[in-house]
């Protein structure tokens, strides 16, 4: 295994915390392969797997938040497959206990990573994206419960980041 993080939330919806591993590994061909397993709390000597996702090839980052304000956990899962000019990242949004994509984006060129904050003052998170390409690099909010967007920009040097934060002391991020 190349890489492993683990999580504890309740992902399923049935009020007992799970652990959530995300482990990410290259094969003999040198192919990245990225699986979600979400281990039920009853497990003491051997895991027991509630779910195991597919394979989602090269993993970015994952948070665990109500995105959708409906009072339950979803995964937040940013990962990115393909090589070259041939990179396809997505977005996806994984809940309750039969663990289905609730919610995929595939509008991003290259890698992809992000945070959860309240940008537009609603009381509810919002997706803060940002992605890479050789054009430079993009930022995007995008409402949490409808996913459209709020705000968008793009610079070309490539060269900083963002962070979410009550920079004036108003109240709102």
């Amino acid at each position: 295994l190349n890489q492993v993080y683990v999580y504890r939330a309740d992902v399923d919806d049935d009020g007992d915390v799970e652990e959530v591993l995300v482990s990410s590994y290259r094969d003999g061909s040198n192919d990245q392969h990225a699986f979600i397993r979400v281990i039920s709390p009853s497990s003491t000597n051997q895991p027991n797997y509630e779910w195991i996702s597919p394979d989602f090839g090269v993993y970015t980052s994952l948070t665990i938040n109500d995105i959708d304000d409906d009072g339950d956990q979803e995964m937040i899962l940013r990962t990115y497959n393909g090589t070259g000019s041939v990179v396809q990242a997505d977005i996806r949004i994984i809940g309750g206990a039969s663990h289905q994509t609730e919610w995929i984006s595939s509008n991003y060129g290259a890698s992809v990573w992000g945070m959860e904050a309240d940008v537009d003052g609603d009381g509810g998170l919002d997706l803060i994206n940002i992605w890479t390409n050789s054009e430079g690099k993009y930022y995007e909010v995008l409402d949490g419960t409808t996913r459209t967007p709020i705000w968008n920009a793009i610079n070309h040097s490539s060269n900083f980041n963002l962070v979410a934060n009550d920079h004036d002391a108003d109240g709102d991020i």
